[in-house]
């Protein structure tokens, strides 16, 4: 069920129109700013498994349609580097129909590996993809591949690109150079308003930032939502409960209120570990909390002090 999909009919029925091989899904496409009948689309070959996984090969490449999407030819040579590549992301601007630009994983370690036309991390292209180079080969614009690869060229800038990784990273050149912006931490997928260029919101592992002075200052709505691992509960009336948090510590809250209404945010607390482990309440005392972290860490928290210590088992091998 691998590939690319277009509807006719406004999604009530879809085709499958590129396909490469059950290894190798779909998972970026751009459409020509004045000419919809050309298209740009991203495969990646990638199989997962409970040990592991396996990035990249002879599946992952770029396609160029020219009919609409009926028929795909495969970008090859002219510039991209040589495969097995891995994940790739697309973007183009109306700012410059000709320009396109790849962010593209490859196999070249560059602590070990000269660096050459092969090494990169951004390709562009000027000529609509006939040709391209390599502009940058900064880890910062695709560090984690699979997790992230994402990047938006501005509507009315053809030189202002923004990526989506680790960091929000930005450039004002075309690609060959790049800062640190400041959208957040973990980002995931980027707008910008085609109409109102300076509106950029950006979706990262805490929520969304949100700027309307085109990145100078960011603006964060408290969302009311937590991605949550683990669960468990004490034997409280109401009874708590107690798990850890993406991108924060392990929390805790009452299943219930007894003030009538909804539970307020102020009813949750901090109970110590990270967003990896377990927060486990001893419902003996329940005032201990075992909270879990990376590499087995392990914080003993007390409800009644408030006071979070760690009791992980020595040696420490911490990250990094």
């Amino acid at each position: 069920e691998r590939g690319l999909y277009h509807t006719a009919d406004g999604g009530r029925t879809w085709d499958r129109v590129l396909f490469v091989d059950e290894h190798t899904g779909a998972v970026d496409v751009v459409m020509h700013p004045t000419n919809p009948r050309i298209l740009f689309a991203a495969t990646w070959q990638m199989r997962m498994a409970t040990w592991g996984r396996e990035s990249g090969g002879p599946g992952s490449a770029i396609w160029q349609s020219r009919d609409g999407g009926a028929t795909w030819a495969r970008l090859e040579g002219r510039g991209l580097p040589v495969g097995p590549v891995g994940k790739i992301g697309l973007a183009m601007t109306p700012d410059d129909p000709d320009r396109v630009y790849a962010l593209i994983e490859t196999n070249v370690n560059r602590e070990y590996a000269p660096l050459d036309e092969h090494a990169g991390v951004l390709w562009r292209s000027d000529d609509g993809g006939a040709s391209w180079r390599m502009v940058n080969a900064d880890h910062t614009l695709a560090q984690r591949p699979l997790y992230y690869t994402r990047m938006a060229a501005a509507p009315d800038d053809r030189d202002e690109l923004h990526f989506m990784s680790t960091r929000h990273a930005v450039s004002l050149d075309g690609g060959f150079t790049t800062e640190l912006g400041d959208a957040g931490g973990d980002n995931h997928d980027i707008w910008i308003d085609p109409l109102l260029p300076d509106r950029i919101i950006v979706g990262h592992d805490q929520g969304l930032s949100i700027t309307n002075t085109r990145g100078e200052s960011w603006y964060r709505p408290q969302l009311p939502i937590a991605q949550m691992y683990h669960v468990h509960t004490d034997t409280k009336i109401p009874y708590n409960l107690y798990g850890n948090r993406q991108d924060g510590p392990s929390y805790m809250g009452p299943s219930n209120t007894l003030t009538g209404g909804s539970i307020p945010l102020g009813a949750w607390r901090s109970v110590g570990g990270c967003e990896s482990g377990f927060a486990v309440p001893d419902t003996t005392t329940n005032d201990v909390v075992w909270s879990g972290c990376y590499e087995g860490i392990l914080d003993r928290h007390e409800l009644s002090t408030g006071i979070t210590r760690t009791v992980s088992v020595w040696p420490d091998n911490p990250e990094g």
